[in-house]
């Protein structure tokens, strides 16, 4: 493990201690600043092989969101890291169980530690008091016909009060909600337990995955409008299919779409 030390800086030992993992976070790198640790983990040539690697950055200069968006976050504030999913058995799982499973255990994460309660927002936002706290984002490699590597990205807002720029949806933070500062290393230990627990019962069982998402989506039945590129689907939030994709109900007829932008119609 290596770390830069500075006076706010995250404390690896304090983080040590309160991971439970068998494999997950077992490999972690923790770097000053970076451009993207997504994209430094599906480099081709990267050095991170081990399963289960996290890597976790101060700062990224050039942050990912969902739809190319940049993902912008304070340095020595926030969790902005990545964690590698390489071994066999791990990348022939429903891809869901990364996608859902790492909202799930944001939600867990945040529930369990702060007794906070946290919404979901299809596909993979959480939210609370309407706000956004938490985004995943995950990428994958395919060599031949085979998938070679998944990351998940993951960007938890937890002690940053003010944010600049512009938002679909106004973010919000643990400090925020809270009043006070939560200690990042206690909530990213927290969140790398809950999500190695989902992973592993999700490859056996990926619908209780999809399950435990569900249960904290208010919006089925609600009126919204999915957004793909220039085009805009209204229609009622009826369900997702066993793979996780929305299926929105249109004028008696239902249609299935696996991305886009979801928003509610008041």
């Amino acid at each position: 493990m290596e770390s830069k030390n500075t006076p706010y800086s995250f404390d690896i030992n304090t983080f040590n201690i309160k991971l439970e993992t068998e494999w997950l976070g077992r490999e972690f790198l923790f770097i000053d600043e970076i451009d993207s640790t997504n994209t430094l983990l599906m480099g081709k040539n990267s050095e991170f092989k081990a399963n289960g690697s996290v890597l976790l950055a101060e700062k990224q200069l050039a942050g990912k969101g969902r739809m190319d968006r940049t993902w912008y976050s304070s340095k020595f504030e926030n969790l902005t890291f990545s964690i590698l999913i390489s071994g066999e058995r791990y990348l022939k799982a429903n891809p869901l169980v990364y996608n859902f499973g790492a909202v799930v255990a944001a939600a867990k994460t945040i529930e369990s530690l702060f007794q906070l309660y946290t919404k979901v927002k299809w596909p993979n936002d959480l939210l609370i008091s309407e706000k956004k706290i938490c985004g995943i984002l995950c990428e994958s490699i395919i060599s031949g016909e085979r998938l070679s590597r998944l990351v998940i990205g993951v960007g938890l807002n937890v002690n940053q009060t003010n944010f600049q720029g512009e938002y679909n949806i106004i973010p919000t933070s643990l400090m925020k909600e809270l009043g006070e500062p939560a200690q990042r290393e206690r909530v990213l230990a927290e969140f790398l337990n809950e999500f190695e627990e989902i992973i592993e019962k999700g490859i056996i069982a990926p619908a209780k995955i999809l399950k435990e998402w569900k249960d904290r989506c208010p919006h089925f039945g609600d009126r919204i409008g999915i957004k793909q590129g220039e085009k805009i689907y209204n229609g009622v939030f009826d369900d997702l299919d066993e793979n996780g994709a929305l299926i929105l109900r249109v004028d008696g007829e239902y249609m299935k779409f696996h991305y886009g932008e979801v928003s509610l119609i008041r």
